[in-house]
């Protein structure tokens, strides 16, 4: 029991602080290329990082699961409390990415540095040959 509070803690620690490095990495992006201040590069550089990093904290053979629980909630959650974010008609399809991938950026960028991980620890090993 301890394992798992110990897990979802540093997952959430983990959510947090992607976010905040986002939002700051977004920021330094938009002042340095002011044609990628619409875009989420900050954000998925962020959740890449924290895909590559955390999963050497989690104690688990699912720390991929235990990365992607928190977005997934927090999408959940953005969901629940305003169903209207799911209705897109597809002339406003631009508009819903922009809703949409605050979330399913994260999600592919945390999966992203995970298996960025997962290869490195292989090549490091010597199970694949460069």
């Amino acid at each position: 029991m301890r394992q798992v509070v110990r897990n979802a803690l540093t997952a959430i620690a983990a959510l947090a602080a992607a976010l905040i490095i986002g939002a700051a990495l977004q920021r330094a992006f938009s002042l340095l290329w002011p044609e990628l201040a619409s875009r989420v590069v900050g954000v998925a550089v962020s959740f890449f990082l924290c895909g590559f990093i955390v999963p050497r904290w989690i104690r688990s053979r699912f720390a991929l699961a235990w990365l992607q629980l928190p977005i997934a909630g927090v999408y959940a959650v953005a969901i629940i409390r305003a169903p209207r974010i799911l209705d897109c008609l597809p002339r406003w399809w631009s508009e819903c990415w922009l809703i949409h991938s605050l979330f399913i950026v994260p999600l592919v960028a945390c999966a992203g540095g995970y298996f960025a991980l997962a290869l490195a620890r292989r090549i490091r090993a010597g199970g694949i040959a460069v």
